[in-house]
């Protein structure tokens, strides 16, 4: 169960980093909310962040077995990349448009 949960939460944050960063080169000249739809939404990107979200959560709750309580520890870093991602974004097109 450990290797198959490890498996479920690398593609899980694969899709949902991959996900936000075609939403985030699709709007490369306009901010992106952080809840809220971005004023551009790339085809797919919803149904691959959805399921890269669910696949993360399967594969981190059923590394608690082999991990224990790390594993919603782990539960944070792509929420958190994300959160970063979004924040260099933003500040990016605030400098640009000066």
């Amino acid at each position: 169960m450990g290797a198959f949960g490890w498996i479920l939460t690398i593609a899980g944050a694969a899709m949902f980093l991959t996900a936000l960063q075609l939403t985030l080169r699709a709007n490369a000249n306009t901010p992106v909310p952080f809840y809220g739809p971005p004023a551009i939404a790339p085809r797919g990107t919803l149904a691959l962040r959805t399921l890269g979200a669910a696949l993360f959560v399967l594969g981190a709750v059923m590394l608690t077995s082999t991990i224990g309580a790390w594993s919603f520890a782990l539960m944070i870093v792509a929420p958190a990349a994300s959160l970063i991602a979004i924040l260099a974004h933003n500040r990016g097109v605030a400098n640009r448009g000066r």
